[in-house]
This record gives C-alpha cells, structure tokens and sequence, in this order.
C-alpha cells in the first residue's frame, strides 16, 4: 500500500489531459482569481489567437499531476496567494515549430525592481 498515493501522479503522467481540457480544468478559488481568468480568457490578444488555426491553447501547467506541481517553478512554486494566482494560458504554433505565446498575470510582488510593463487595458491587480 505505500506505492497508493504515487499512482495518481503516475497515471496523470501517463494519461495527461488535452489541450482542451486543460481549458476547463481550472476553478478559481476566489473573486479576484474569477476576475483576472476572465480578463486574460476575453482579452483581445487572446481572442485573435484563437482565431488563428495555426496556433493551439491550453494551460500546460494544468496537465502536471497534482502531487508532482510543487516541482514546478511556473506551474507550482509561484501559483497561489501574492503569487501567479491562475494558470497562464499558451498558445503554440502547432506542427513543432517554436512559436508561443504566454498570457499570465504577474502580481507586483513578483515583478522585478524597476520592471517596465505595458497595460494591456489597465488591468493589474
């Protein structure tokens, strides 16, 4: 029985969600998480990808099993309260080429001093 709690992880490994589902998997927690998923899932940026056939989204970080995420910088370590609090959204250029597009909302206590950041329409908590 010590193997049990290691058998999600290896069966999340083995079987990872799509693309797509990883757009569903996440929940926000709270009303400011609820908010920001929702700036980032209707923002113009995001919208033109979508529109783009050559490009695929999904929330990458959300196919790490649960119980190996902590040993992830972005999908672990920096996700949670006065961190990154909602999985970023990608978009890769599909046919493996190297092309991506990350769309993450950075709290300013992780911004480095003196960061210089564009507003896309104002919005940073």
């Amino acid at each position: 029985m010590a193997t049990a709690p290691v058998m999600p992880a290896i069966n999340g490994l083995i079987t990872p969600p799509s693309d797509a589902q990883t757009l569903s998997m996440f929940e926000p927690p709270d009303q400011l998480s609820l908010e920001i998923d929702g700036f980032i899932r209707n923002h113009p940026l995001a919208q033109a990808l979508r529109d783009k056939p050559e490009f695929r989204e999904s929330r990458p970080h959300l196919k790490i099993p649960e119980a190996l995420r902590s040993h992830s910088l972005t999908g672990g370590t920096l996700i949670g309260p006065g961190k990154i609090l909602v999985p970023p959204f990608v978009w890769s250029e599909k046919g493996g080429k190297e092309s991506s597009v990350h769309l993450v909302s950075w709290p300013r206590s992780l911004r480095p001093s003196g960061y210089c950041t564009r507003r896309a329409s104002g919005y940073y908590p």
